[in-house]
């Protein structure tokens, strides 16, 4: 009886070591594939990130200190950080018929929602906001 308990013993040898193994492999590829994730989470924040320093810059920077006049009057709107270029396209109007106090009056030259600050795609752009490097701000 002892010969076939022995040699029962010796076929399962091997058999801790291949599960190990393959253990090993699946702990492997969740480490692989989540650190691939981790990745990409890292950039799209970065992205994220630079938009933002971006949009702030449109805002302050650049509405603030000249104006929408001023840029809708030919005003280039120069660059913000990172050497971003900009551009700005405005669309003024009439505004027909406005009361006030009990008197119509039209409204010439007013700024109205077609207003667009933008910058503009070059490779600079694209390195620092992703994909085609345009962002717009719309007022």
């Amino acid at each position: 009886m002892t010969p076939i308990s022995i040699s029962k013993h010796r076929n399962q040898r091997g058999d801790i070591l291949i599960e190990a193994m393959v253990g090993a492999l699946l702990v492997s590829v969740m480490f692989a594939a989540l650190s691939y994730a981790l990745s990409r989470t890292l950039v799209s924040q970065g992205y994220a990130n630079a938009q933002s320093i971006a949009l702030l810059d449109l805002r302050n920077d650049v509405l603030q200190t000249k104006g929408i006049n001023a840029l809708c009057g030919g005003e280039s709107p120069g660059s913000v950080r990172g050497n971003l270029t900009l551009s700005a396209q405005c669309t003024t109007g009439d505004i027909a018929d406005v009361g006030i106090a009990g008197q119509q009056m039209t409204i010439t030259g007013f700024v109205g929602s077609s207003f667009s600050l933008s910058t503009t795609s070059s490779a600079a752009s694209q390195s620092r906001l992703g994909q085609d490097g345009v962002m717009i701000v719309d007022y």
